[in-house]
C-alpha cells in the first residue's frame, strides 16, 4: 500500500475558499486556513485517484472541467495497541477543516489548510444497493500527510447502514509509514453521535466515521514477545465528510 498512499509536495491552482460555518481550518500537525462547508455533490466518474508521488511532484486530485471542486474534512488518529510506536493516540495526525458542534467547516481541494495546501479526489458512487467510495485527503506541505479510503470496487460495500471490509491508510510526512488495513469499519457518527443528517451517504457525498483497529506500518516492524520481528500495527480511525465529489 505504500505507492498508493502518496503525499504530493505541491497542489497547483487557487489557493482560496469559502466558508459557510465561518469557521478556520487546521492542518496536519496545527494550523489554520480558510474552509467550506457547502453540501451535496456532482459529477460523472465512477472512479477516483490518489496522489502516487513519495513526497514531490503536484496533486492529480481535482475533477476539472466546470464541476464545482471537492471540498473536505478529516480529523484523523492514529497510536495504541502492544506493537504500536505511539502508546498514546496522536490525535493531530492529520487534521484538515474545523470540528464544529452542528458540522465540520471543510476545506476545498487546493486550498490552505495553514500549513500546506489540501488536495482532495474523491468519488460516490452509486452500486446496486449501496455505494462504491474512492475518497482521498492529502497535506503538501511539511509537516504533511494523507488518507485514502476505499470500498471493494463494484461490490456496493457502503450502505446507508455503514460499510465492512474497506481499505484506509494513514500517512504521515514525519514517521515512516503508512499504516494500512484492509478490514476497517464505516460507522456513519460524528463525534461519537450519530450524523445529524440522513442519508449521511449518497451519490457524491459521505460524512461518516471510519475505524481500523489494527493497521500495519509498511516496512516496519517491532520485536515480538519471542524475540522475533513482528509488524508495527496500531489502531486508526478519523471523523470524515466529503463533498461534491465525483457520481
Amino acid at each position: 500500500m505504500a505507492g498508493a498512499v502518496a503525499l504530493a509536495a505541491a497542489c497547483g491552482g487557487s489557493t482560496s475558499s469559502n466558508s459557510s460555518d465561518g469557521g478556520s481550518a487546521d492542518g496536519s500537525r496545527g494550523g489554520s486556513g480558510s474552509g467550506s462547508s457547502s453540501g451535496g455533490g456532482s459529477g460523472s466518474s465512477s472512479s477516483s485517484s490518489s496522489s502516487s508521488s513519495g513526497g514531490s511532484g503536484s496533486c492529480s486530485g481535482g475533477h476539472g472541467g466546470t464541476a464545482p471542486p471537492a471540498d473536505a474534512f478529516i480529523a484523523a488518529v492514529v497510536g495504541g495497541g502492544p506493537d504500536c510506536p505511539f502508546p498514546s493516540p496522536v490525535t493531530n495526525w492529520l487534521s484538515v477543516g474545523t470540528t464544529t458542534a452542528a458540522k465540520p467547516t471543510t476545506v476545498v481541494d487546493q486550498g490552505s489548510t495553514g500549513s500546506g495546501t489540501a488536495c482532495i479526489d474523491c468519488t460516490v458512487h452509486p452500486e446496486g444497493a449501496g455505494f462504491d467510495i474512492a475518497l482521498s485527503l492529502s497535506v503538501a506541505g511539511d509537516p504533511g500527510g494523507s488518507v485514502t479510503i476505499t470500498s471493494p470496487q463494484g461490490a456496493g460495500a457502503v450502505s446507508t447502514s455503514g460499510g465492512a471490509g474497506i481499505t484506509a491508510s494513514f500517512y504521515d510526512s514525519t514517521d515512516p509509514g503508512p499504516f494500512s488495513s484492509s478490514s476497517c469499519t464505516i460507522t456513519f457518527t460524528y463525534m461519537g453521535q450519530p450524523v445529524p443528517v440522513s442519508p449521511a451517504v449518497a451519490a457524491g457525498r459521505i460524512w461518516g466515521h471510519i475505524d481500523c483497529p489494527d493497521a500495519t506500518e509498511s516496512g516496519q516492524t517491532a520485536i515480538g514477545p519471542d524475540g522475533g520481528a513482528t509488524a508495527r500495527a496500531c489502531a486508526a480511525s478519523a471523523d470524515f465528510l466529503f463533498e461534491q465529489c465525483l457520481e
